[in-house]
Parts: structure tokens; sequence; C-alpha cells
């Protein structure tokens, strides 16, 4: 039985033969597919990884690449894709501005409400008035210059 499968499988290869551009688009649709999952999971470059590969081995199957062949390329492709999408996604990461509030830790302001330990005040900086606390035991008067050094919910702690 195995023998009959086994010259089957065998004399049909040899008589289908599909055109290798039907391998190729078949990674081009996949890799279609795949930006458009992309796009409804933004911000994790998970698919975008699949996408590249399917996109390298749908070229290597325009060229004639061996079904087998196209397998490992798609896997090595990926790999490195998505090793290399994590890495830059790290980097922009560290690299992000801060914004609103956050933005404001290591600037100056002016003190325009006493500040006493475990009492919030008032500071202003760069035209707008913010609550604040004191980092230390020590209080803080009227037209004090102070630096912002982290942010308690809507406080800016100031020292």
């Amino acid at each position: 039985m195995i023998e009959w499968i086994s010259t089957h499988i065998t004399c049909c290869s040899q008589h289908v033969h599909l055109p290798h551009a039907y391998a190729g688009y078949f990674w081009l649709t996949l890799a279609l597919m795949f930006l458009i999952f992309e796009v409804g999971t933004p911000g994790l470059f998970f698919f975008v990884s699949f996408a590249i590969a399917a996109g390298c081995t749908a070229i290597f199957a325009f060229l004639g690449t061996h079904f087998y062949g196209q397998c490992v390329i798609s896997i090595v492709t990926g790999c490195i894709a998505f090793i290399s999408l994590k890495k830059y996604a790290a980097q922009i990461e560290r690299s992000s501005f801060k914004s609103n509030i956050e933005a404001l830790v290591g600037q100056k302001a002016m003190v325009i409400q006493i500040i006493e330990p475990h009492k919030s005040g008032l500071v202003k900086i760069k035209g707008d008035v913010w609550p604040a606390i004191v980092e230390e035991s020590l209080t803080l008067h009227k037209n004090t210059l102070v630096t912002i050094v982290g942010v308690e919910g809507n406080k800016l702690v100031v020292k």
C-alpha cells in the first residue's frame, strides 16, 4: 500500500507542475493579509514581520525557488524582521519625548503660594499654575525658584 502511494505521488508530481508564479502570488497575498492584520493591531509590529517575510519569500518564489526553500526563506526572514522591528520599537520607545505633566520634570518653577511639608502649594511654570508638594521637610516661601523633580498624581514634586 505504501509503495503504491509513493509511486502514485511520484507519478503525479512528474505530471503536475504548477507555475512558480502561483506560489509567488500566494506569498504576496499572504503578505497583504498580514499587513491588513497589522492595521487592526497598531503599535505591535507583530504582523509586519510576517508580511516582510512573505514579501521576501514571494520574490524567491517568482525566481523559481523550491517550496521547501521558500519555507526556510520565510522562517529566516521572519525571524530577522521580528528581531529588527523589536529593536526598532524599543529604540523609539526610549527616545520618545515626554508630554503633558511629565515634560515638566527638570524645569524651573516659581512658588506663588507657600508650600509646607505634607501640604500642597502652587507653582507657576511657563505661565501655567500647578499644585505642588515639597520633596523634603522644609517650607518654600512665595517667589522661591524651585526645580521640579517628579510628579505624584496631578501634583508636581519640587525641590
